[in-house]
């Protein structure tokens, strides 16, 4: 009867083994940050070399005098993919001097609008959207326009008109790229309805939207001149635009 027990007892000490090891396991997770991203922007984004040869750029190496932003990975997305992120860049699309929407005094190639590069977007998992700031200084030529968010991508009069335009683009990426994230940012010096149109969009379509506005003045992005961030400025909003869009890209297990 003794050896008849140990051996019926055998098979369920080596199930509570068994569970207790599995319990003890642990699973390793990462953050599901984007493979692919692409830019849209204007001065701000830009790196010669990095952006299409045909679009005028800013930033540059070697740089203006001064300027300590004389390699593209100290831009705050060369930063986001090379540091935080660590993903490729599909393109950066990016313009100096560009307005979201079409602008009569930039409608040439020379600055072709945001709403006219779409179609050089190739497959990214993530979108960032970082534009307005021209279209305010020219806010007696590019209108502020609608909130058309009911209206078909058709319809949509963009044309000076810098709320349409905006919307456009998200309906275009949502429309082309339906699994890609959009990261919406106001920069320090987009004035006045320009900077509230963005939030309000954004908080529409449920987006991240990272508001640098008030942050010049606060010495928190700090700027090499104009509204264009040194190294350390870039270095700043590449931190906080990491920080704020940490729940869009949720930990999974491997």
């Amino acid at each position: 009867m003794k050896k008849l027990f140990y051996l019926l007892l055998i098979p369920v000490l080596l199930a509570c083994g068994n569970k207790d090891n599995s319990s003890n396991t642990r699973k390793e997770t990462v953050r599901d940050f984007p493979k692919r991203v692409a830019i849209i922007g204007d001065s701000i984004s830009t790196f010669e070399g990095i952006i299409p040869s045909d679009h005028r750029a800013y930033y540059k190496n070697p740089a203006a005098s001064g300027c300590d932003v004389t390699d593209w990975t100290k831009t705050y997305w060369g930063q986001l993919i090379t540091n935080y992120w660590k993903c490729e860049l599909d393109v950066n699309t990016s313009w100096s001097g560009s307005c979201v929407a079409p602008d009569p005094r930039t409608g040439s190639s020379y600055r072709k609008p945001f709403v006219d590069r779409l179609d050089l977007l190739t497959n990214p998992d993530c979108v960032i959207l970082f534009g307005g700031t021209n279209d305010a200084i020219a806010s007696n030529q590019v209108a502020l326009g609608d909130f058309c968010y009911g209206t078909p991508m058709a319809s949509i009069n963009y044309t000076q008109r810098f709320r349409d335009a905006y919307i456009y683009i998200i309906k275009y990426i949502r429309n082309k790229f339906p699994d890609a994230k959009i990261i919406c940012i106001i920069g320090t010096d987009i004035a006045g309805e320009y900077g509230n149109s963005v939030a309000a969009i954004a908080q529409y379509y449920k987006l991240p939207c990272i508001d640098f506005r008030g942050e010049k003045v606060a010495g928190k992005v700090t700027i090499y001149s104009g509204s264009h961030p040194d190294a350390a400025g870039h270095a700043y909003k590449a931190k906080k635009i990491y920080d704020e869009t940490l729940s869009l890209f949720p930990e999974k297990e491997i």
